[in-house]
């Protein structure tokens, strides 16, 4: 089977950034969401290339915006779980995050009318401290997780962490588990010796020179499968700007005004698969 590029969606409120929380409350920005807006340009561009996404969704967004979760689902997307408020998993602690996951994948759920699968924790926060979250979305019927980020940066990550889809277990977070009916979908790097570079999406996509980011896309898809995330606000470029430093500045709003072009480029030159149909291609019905 040709190694595809399972395309995934984080759908949250823009003002969501974890590090840039103390520049949204200097600047009093008014949060005006713009889900609508940047949710609408790529559902079009989805459906004209027919591919068939997972989207993360936060359970705030899902509140305020149901009809529109409704739309992702009815045109076959997978609803997928983004956590209730976009907390790290280190900031609400085991019992509070059972209480958001059960609270946003009842709301979800009764919305799509389908069970949810799926989970990716706010920030990439699932780590060695936080792998209790592993049991407690088995406990409520999840079968996955992306919240694996295998590369460390100031923010989250770990470079011990597999690079491969692999099934995981609380216990072996960071080594692959046999045994395990739970599968981890870590984000993308590029490998090469020693040498790692991040091409799982996100700012990453919207920074690297799109020549050299695609030579590194090919030399992965030539060995694993590619998972790949955006944020929907990423698509735009018309958002508020916020006084905040160079480097803040530079992760918000670096590349947001071609992304949606590069995304096309993409569309339009590989082949792409949600992660609960990349896991019905490669035979785990089982698990479902």
């Amino acid at each position: 089977m040709k190694n595809k590029i399972i395309f995934t969606v984080d759908l949250e409120f823009w003002y969501n950034s974890e590090f840039l929380k103390n520049d949204f409350k200097k600047n009093c920005v008014a949060q005006n969401d713009f889900i609508t807006e940047s949710v609408g340009p790529l559902l079009k561009l989805l459906k004209k290339y027919k591919i068939k996404a997972t989207f993360f969704v936060l359970g705030e967004v899902a509140e305020k915006y149901p009809d529109l979760i409704y739309k992702i689902s009815k045109e076959d997307h997978e609803i997928a779980s983004h956590g209730y408020s976009h907390k790290t998993l280190k900031k609400l602690g085991r019992k509070q995050f059972e209480e958001q996951i059960v609270k946003s994948k009842k709301l979800i759920e009764k919305i799509i009318h389908h069970r949810l699968l799926g989970f990716r924790a706010p920030e990439f926060s699932l780590d060695r401290n936080s792998s209790w979250a592993i049991d407690i979305l088995k406990k409520h019927g999840f079968v996955y997780d992306a919240s694996i980020f295998p590369y460390k940066t100031p923010l989250y990550g770990s470079s011990s962490a597999p690079v491969e889809i692999y099934r995981i277990s609380s216990s072996q977070l960071y080594q692959p588990d046999k045994s395990s009916q739970f599968f981890e979908f870590p984000a993308t790097v590029f490998r090469q010796g020693n040498l790692r570079v991040l091409i799982a999406g996100g700012f990453y996509f919207r920074f690297i020179p799109f020549p050299i980011y695609l030579k590194f896309l090919n030399a992965t898809l030539k060995k694993q499968p590619v998972v790949f995330y955006i944020h929907t606000h990423e698509l735009l470029n018309f958002f508020p700007r916020l006084q905040s430093n160079w480097w803040k500045g530079k992760l918000k709003y670096w590349g947001t005004s071609n992304a949606l072009n590069k995304l096309e480029l993409l569309f339009k030159k590989y082949s792409f698969v949600s992660v609960v149909n990349y896991l019905k291609d490669a035979g785990n019905q089982k698990v479902f």
